[in-house]
């Protein structure tokens, strides 16, 4: 196997892939925002999602805008991103004992969440000004959903959401990067807030 050397990896971290939607972000939010992760597409010169991060000291929202082309709105595929995400967000430290099979029955839970993703409760928020509907679904102390209508999630801390107003950024200088000259690893800012669990949460005993 081919060993990469110091210039392709520093080119790797520098490169920069194009986007063809402008992601969406809080619209109110006066806490700190970050460019919190974006993933490729099949096409390995292009990113299909982006992710922007909202923290404060009580509160972690972070929103997810998907290429609708890729990932029409309502799709089976996002939800399954969410709930994958959610199932990992409250995870106490490695180190502590779980069963050989837990990791699997964490994602088979995560996929069933997402196949019954119907009957989720739902708040209502604004999409552009517009009103929607976030179908979510709570996991661990914290929380993720689906936009109706719409190629969007969401996930955050707290035991359910509360009303967001997303709105669409053209303008990404407020998270650290310009989404028109594309997207870089070097962009993408961990958050501080989340540290592991001290211990496993009620939501895990049966899958343990």
């Amino acid at each position: 196997m081919a060993v990469m050397g110091r210039e392709d990896r520093t080119f790797d971290r520098y490169r920069a892939l194009t986007v063809r939607f402008a992601p969406y972000g809080l619209a109110s939010w006066t806490g700190p925002r970050r460019f919190d992760f974006w993933q490729r597409s099949a096409d390995p010169s292009r990113a299909d999602q982006i992710w922007l991060g909202h923290d404060d000291e009580l509160t972690s929202i972070t929103v997810g805008t998907f290429d609708p082309i890729d990932r029409p709105a309502d799709s089976l595929d996002i939800a399954e991103q969410l709930t994958i995400k959610l199932v990992n967000l409250g995870l106490p430290h490695w180190e502590l004992p779980r069963a050989e099979e837990f990791d699997r029955r964490l994602v088979d839970h995560a996929f069933d969440l997402a196949a019954h993703r119907a009957g989720w409760p739902t708040v209502a928020i604004t999409v552009d000004g517009r009103p929607a509907r976030l179908r979510w679904q709570g996991f661990a102390g914290y929380w993720a959903g689906v936009v109706d209508g719409h190629s969007l999630g969401a996930y955050g801390t707290g035991a359910r959401p509360d009303p967001l107003t997303l709105v669409r950024f053209t303008d990404t200088t407020p998270y650290g990067f310009d989404v028109t000259a594309g997207v870089r690893f070097v962009d993408m800012t961990a958050s501080d807030w989340w540290r592991p669990a001290a211990d496993w949460h009620p939501d895990h005993r049966p899958l343990l």
